[in-house]
């Protein structure tokens, strides 16, 4: 394990990237459900009535946020609509949308018919919008209303049929698309491409006020759009009937370092926290930036302040958390590997990273635990760098910490802090590496008590056997913590280099409780070094009072071969027992039996409102267009109930051009957001968006709703 210490200093090479998607924008083209209060302001609109509708409007958090972001201006010709990350102009000639960041995007109606010929009483001309007292701006076309609605970091399209056309053909509608970014086919749907950010199309589903689902398909080429409806089916329809088209993947750039267009500036190893008072994330990554008198591979610690309802960057763009050396501008200390954990009492952040520091009496290469308070509401740093662990004598880089986690206690307001190191207390011998922890107090960052060990792999003195990679939840019904982590252990039948993961009960103190150092996975036959568990992660059921620990591993279960790495995850009661057996996650690959394609370093996050938990990973799958070596993100949701998968495998990600193994991913984090249910996915990737180039690693993300759909970032026309 030494050799984490050796790799990191040669990370510089190490990388991960995404689509710079933050500016994107998503066109939902959709034939809306109505309610009441719509069928009567419609019928108003149809006979120019301009009063405001008497009904009382009920308005949900999002309305009141969308009313203040945007802002209407009526203009003699035009309504104009601003808000911080967009602007849109509808005029008589159609609707134009210009993103912060993406290509602008027109769009212009120019047919309502049938397969066979015109809809008789809707118009297609050119019509003056008008703003309603919904605050909504509709192009009145007879039997359709255009529709826009202002939301809170979008602004959606409609196309509302009130009552049946009374066709006895298809449905068409059709749209004149003017944009200058580069048309492409993806697999999610269409895409208007700049160097930005894109334009993102998806195809279409139709159902009808009962739920049932109808036969339609979009058609999409880079200057038109057009949807088509059965007839049949559309006769047959319980009305309002609602056309809403499936939105392809948003992945959007989140770090930015150094010059664009420059390899020699990168970040990687990015973790998330959600911060419920504020409903905004905090993504941490280590990074190689030019800011400053920051040299080349001066590896520091950076944070974005993300907004959980627009996922836009907010704050200070790219703040660096850590100091690692007394004076920047040499690359002999660094800081990797972060980690975050948010508190909801003092409505902070403790951000931890493993750090080379020169603050005396530690010398170079000498790898310690260090921490950061960030304030909440602002990403401001409380205090300076805290320096947690103490591993060894100080002066002595024989002893170092790696690989940080940390988990915050809202019953007592304390942080858990855990790496693996190593150390010289008795038994203890040097390259012996075990799991420690320490308890952090969540207002002031003190540390309460000293460091403690918390693994026992093998028996003492012998650094034939160790514990690595740590991961730790929060138990808040019992007030405990589960530990877990990779381990090569003497247990049983188990052979030195037969890693399996590990898990250890503490009290809200740190005392180990229930049984010591339980195995988790079974990986392969015992005995049997050949099959391995890696890089565990562990989430909390709320629900249920029980957890979920997800890890990487190679089994013979079935057709599966040595060196096949899938995702398996093991239910663990609060009692620390096993719930079922191992539950395998990912199929990378269409079929079992090939070691070339895998899947690695999971992340695992619960879901309190719908009890299910989402899993992601980085892996290697050769469904079309993807080819063998091109690695995206994935995930699957797991009942939070039974274990159970709830649906496939889906890919998360879209790193450059399908077909090529340039462009890559690798570690990957999720949170959940409890205010708006829905996740955000994070990762490093590789990115052929211009003026990104090759190596040119960042940290991406994507936002999926509760049910693990994509959601669009702010500069999107979305449903």
């Amino acid at each position: 394990m030494r050799e984490i210490l050796t790799r990191r200093k040669t990370k510089m090479n190490y990388h991960i990237t995404g689509l710079n998607g933050s500016g994107r924008l998503t066109v939902a083209l959709m034939v809306m459900a109505l309610c009441q209060l719509q069928a009567q302001d419609t019928r108003a609109i149809e006979q120019g009535a301009s009063r405001q509708s008497s009904n009382t409007l009920n308005l949900e958090p999002r309305q009141v946020e969308a009313m203040a972001l945007n802002k209407l201006i009526g203009l003699d010709d035009a309504i104009e609509l601003n808000h911080p990350n967009h602007n849109a102009r509808f005029s008589a000639g159609g609707m134009q949308f210009t993103p912060r960041h993406g290509p602008q995007w027109q769009w212009t109606l120019t047919r309502v018919a049938t397969t066979e010929g015109p809809v008789t009483g809707v118009v297609t001309g050119e019509i003056t919008p008008r703003e309603t007292a919904n605050r909504t701006i509709d192009y009145p076309r007879g039997g359709i209303i255009e529709r826009y609605v202002p939301k809170a970091n979008t602004v959606e399209q409609q196309f509302v049929i009130p009552e049946s056309l009374g066709l006895e053909a298809d449905l068409v509608i059709a749209g004149e698309v003017s944009c200058a970014g580069e048309f492409s086919a993806t697999r999610q749907g269409w895409t208007w491409r700049d160097a930005q950010g894109e334009v993102a199309l998806g195809d279409v589903t139709v159902y009808d006020a009962q739920g049932r689902t109808l036969e339609a398909r979009m058609e999409v080429a880079a200057a038109r759009t057009r949807i088509i409806v059965s007839a049949a089916d559309l006769m047959a329809a319980d009305y309002p009937v609602t056309i809403d088209p499936e939105v392809g993947s948003n992945d959007f750039r989140i770090s930015d370092m150094g010059g664009v267009g420059n390899a020699d500036y990168e970040a990687f190893e990015p973790k998330v926290a959600y911060n419920s008072t504020d409903n905004e994330y905090l993504v941490v990554w280590s990074g190689d930036d030019d800011t400053g008198s920051l040299a080349d591979d001066e590896i520091e610690v950076f944070g974005q302040l993300i907004d959980g309802a627009a996922g836009t960057e907010t704050g200070t763009n790219d703040f660096r958390i850590s100091d690692m050396g007394a004076t920047d501008g040499t690359d002999d200390f660094e800081a990797y590997a972060p980690n975050a954990a948010y508190n909801a009492t003092n409505n902070l952040y403790l951000v931890v990273w493993e750090g080379d520091d020169d603050t005396a009496p530690l010398v170079d290469d000498e790898y310690e635990i260090f921490g950061q308070l960030i304030d909440g509401a602002t990403g401001a740093e409380i205090g300076s760098d805290i320096r947690i662990s103490n591993m060894g004598p100080d002066g002595d880089d024989t002893y170092w910490s790696s690989a940080p986690d940390v988990a915050w206690n809202a019953t007592d307001n304390e942080f858990l802090v855990v790496w693996h190191g190593t150390d010289d207390t008795a038994p203890l011998v040097a390259d012996e590496i075990e799991v420690f922890g320490q308890l952090i107090d969540g207002a002031t960052g003190a540390e309460i008590g000293s460091d403690f060990r918390i693994s026992d792999m093998g028996p003492d003195g012998d650094d034939t056997y160790e514990g690595s990679a740590p991961k730790v939840a929060y138990n808040s019904t019992d007030n405990e913590y589960l530990v877990v982590w990779s381990g090569d252990d003497d247990t049983g039948s188990l052979v030195d280099q037969e890693y399996e993961i590990f898990g250890q009960l503490l009290t809200a103190a740190g005392a180990e409780t229930e049984t010591n150092d339980f195995r988790i996975s079974d990986m392969g036959t015992d005995a049997d070094p050949n099959y391995k568990a890696y890089d565990p992660d562990v989430a909390w059921n709320a629900t249920d009072n029980e957890f979920l620990v997800v890890w990487h591993g190679d089994d013979d279960t079935g057709s599966l071969v040595d060196n096949e790495y899938e995702i398996y995850g093991q239910r663990i009661s609060d009692a620390g027992a096993e719930i079922g057996g191992d539950l395998r996650l990912s199929d990378m690959g269409a079929t079992d039996g090939s070691a070339s394609f895998d899947a690695s370093r999971p992340s695992v996050s619960y879901n309190a409102t719908d009890n299910v938990y989402l899993v992601v990973w980085h892996g290697d799958d050769d469904t079309a267009p993807q080819v063998e070596d091109e690695k995206e993100v994935f995930f699957q949701v797991v009942a939070g109930a039974t274990g159970a998968e709830v649906g496939p495998d889906e890919r998360i990600s879209d790193m450059g051009a399908d077909g090529s193994t340039d462009w890559q991913t690798y570690d990957v984090a999720v949170a959940w957001n409890s205010t708006d249910n829905e996740f955000l996915v994070v990762w490093e990737g590789d990115e052929d968006v211009a003026p990104l180039v090759d190596d040119e690693y960042e940290i991406f993300g994507q936002r999926l709703d509760g049910a693990a759909v994509p959601i669009k970032v702010s500069g999107y026309l979305v449903d």
